[in-house]
């Protein structure tokens, strides 16, 4: 859910959301996808059942066939572009078939004390920005450019946390009411 605020107040946007026990799409501009009346077909996008190198020396070109190592997040963009968390890389996945890397997390799991790194991802349905939000760093990040960049490390800037931990019951000193890059978290999730 998107609150606006300024000249925009009280207006709430909802994103799409899925009824499972209905079976239906809510898309959260008045139209519904009745999934259940849908015939179930499953298709592969990306992927070709072997893993890629940590390195990733091929992870540009067409998606169909490209190698992964471990996806754990995926991510709709508004040009219908999607985006995969791939381990250390978040690839984006154009509607054309084509897969670029926009960033590496390589230098994010240096600062993780967790080598099974886990994280999320999110875009904003307005601006079509991208969002990472990083559980073993405490920090949200967003990719500087969401296109393709020779510069993956460095294509990463925080949007909030310090990566210090915010201790139940000790609001004070978590940043409330402050700015987002100099508020402490704990294990930010999933974020919508």
């Amino acid at each position: 859910m998107i609150e606006l605020h300024g000249g925009f107040s009280g207006i709430r946007w909802v994103g799409p959301r899925l009824c499972h026990a209905d079976g239906i799409l809510y898309k959260g501009n008045g139209e519904n996808q009745f999934i259940s009346l849908q015939p179930p077909v499953i298709s592969t996008v990306m992927g070709n059942g072997r893993r890629r190198s940590i390195s990733c020396p091929s992870c540009n070109g067409q998606a169909q066939g490209n190698k992964l190592l471990a996806p754990v997040a995926l991510a709709w963009g508004i040009d219908g572009s999607l985006y995969v968390g791939d381990f250390n890389f978040i690839r984006r996945i154009y509607p054309s078939g084509n897969v670029t890397s926009i960033m590496e997390l390589s230098y994010l799991l240096e600062r993780s004390n967790n080598p099974a790194h886990r994280y999320y991802l999110a875009t904003d349905p307005v601006s079509g920005q991208l969002y990472v939000s990083d559980t073993n760093s405490r920090r949200i990040y967003r990719p500087r450019i969401l296109g393709g960049t020779k510069e993956l490390q460095s294509n990463a800037e925080v949007v909030a946390g310090t990566g210090e931990h915010c201790l139940p019951f000790d609001e004070n000193h978590c940043g409330d009411g402050g700015k987002a890059p100099d508020a402490s978290l704990t294990g930010p999730k999933d974020i919508c």
